[in-house]
């Protein structure tokens, strides 16, 4: 009876469909014809015959491994056991064919993520407020060229920061009617029969808290980060010569062979689309700083359940847009229109402060949370929040119920 010489090629194929089988295989397909005329060292399918095999493992917990391990040893038996239950070689409708030899794959898979490149923006306050200072028109001082104007100046290397004198709102009498009073709560009729320059006059300084610093950064579009590892067994019919080989393929390295180039693992592409991962591109990952001296790498290693993922329309990196996270002393000062007659507070509304306290509530309530990174890993904290290397920084967040779909072709030489 002839055994078939065999030739193993490995292509894997990712699948997010629940309906996929968890650790099975799936099935095993017939013989078919293909074509090797030995002029390239390919890795394309190329021989006399193959035959396919397909199979799942599944990804549904979190950072556990997960391992398959099959044998072949024959194809197509009509009884479903090996070896043959006919003799092909003298039967002309045996469709069963015995190997030469035996083949036995252990598949292990490693917890799958999703990995977004990070690409830092600034720092960021996240609990700025409005402090005012109540005076008089004579003595509010707001100008770009004051030497100690009424709110102060933030300095930054010894530079006075543009726009952190804050504004002056003074009382003005117009027709009868006071103005310019409501940000400061000014009591106008106070000043009443007085020179203008004693009318009643509020200093509006914008002040940041240092316990409250933030490291921004824009995340990218995210690429599949796993680990599937075949250790690849072959032995002659009987046991004897056995071989023994792990190829690993990832997302970076997608083909690997043996080394005597008999095995070829291929990662081809998806069965399904990620539609259970989340679209984060553009949003902006806000990191809190125990400490203004907190490199990178110190921030990253603590305080990761207070990390949170934003939306790009909650976020101004210019800084120059009221009652959004990032506000500056040149968007408070410049950009809040009609300032004099607003409530005090107005343009320092959804700051990180007020996002992060809202979470707090929602996680007491039993409700998930909006903004921080536990929403992408079940409630939990992530061991793999962030991957860094010489080259990239990367946010990770675990993926759940997410299948791989193996599929092995055997081809005669």
């Amino acid at each position: 009876m002839r055994r078939w010489r065999t030739r193993w090629w490995v292509a894997v194929f990712l699948c997010i469909a629940p309906r996929c089988s968890w650790g099975t295989v799936i099935s095993s397909g017939t013989l078919t014809s293909c074509v090797s005329n030995g002029s390239t060292d390919s890795t394309e399918l190329s021989c006399s015959k193959k035959i396919l095999v397909t199979l799942t493992l599944a990804n549904n917990k979190l950072y556990a491994s997960d391992e398959l391990q099959f044998t072949l040893s024959c194809v197509n038996s009509a009884t479903g056991v090996c070896p043959c239950p006919c003799d092909y070689a003298t039967d002309a409708t045996c469709t069963c064919r015995d190997l030469a030899r035996n083949m036995t794959i252990s598949m292990t898979k490693g917890a799958v993520y999703a990995l977004y490149p990070l690409t830092f923006s600034r720092r960021y306050q996240g609990a700025p407020t409005e402090t005012i200072v109540t005076t008089t028109v004579e003595n509010c001082n707001d100008e770009y060229g004051a030497v100690a104007p009424t709110c102060g100046w933030a300095t930054l290397n010894g530079v006075n920061v543009l726009d952190s004198q804050g504004f002056c709102c003074e009382c003005t009498l117009v027709n009868g009617y006071w103005t310019n009073y409501m940000r400061g709560s000014l009591y106008c009729p106070a000043a009443a029969g007085k020179s203008p320059s004693q009318y009643l006059a509020s200093a509006h300084c914008l002040r940041f808290n240092d316990d409250w610093w933030f490291v921004g950064y824009v995340v990218g579009n995210y690429q599949m980060d796993f680990n599937i590892a075949f250790n690849v067994t072959t032995t002659k019919t009987g046991g004897t010569n056995a071989t023994s080989e792990t190829l690993t393929v990832n997302p970076s390295v997608p083909i690997v062979r043996s080394a005597d180039k008999t095995v070829t693992a291929s990662l081809l592409g998806d069965l399904a689309s990620y539609s259970q991962i989340p679209n984060l591109a553009n949003h902006y990952l806000m990191v809190i700083l125990d400490s203004l001296s907190d490199t990178p790498s110190v921030a990253f290693s603590k305080n990761k359940e207070t990390w949170m993922l934003l939306d790009p329309a909650l976020v101004d990196p210019a800084g120059l847009t009221c009652d959004k996270v990032g506000i500056t002393y040149s968007g408070f000062r410049v950009n809040l229109a009609d300032k004099c007659n607003i409530p005090n507070g107005y343009c320092l509304r959804n700051q990180l402060v007020d996002l992060y306290y809202a979470d707090v509530e929602r996680i007491n309530a039993g409700h998930d949370p909006l903004y921080f990174v536990t929403k992408y890993s079940g409630g939990v904290q992530n061991e793999r929040q962030v991957r860094r290397s010489r080259w990239s920084l990367g946010c990770v967040i675990q993926v759940h119920a997410y299948h791989m779909v193996c599929a092995f072709a055997l081809r005669d030489r």
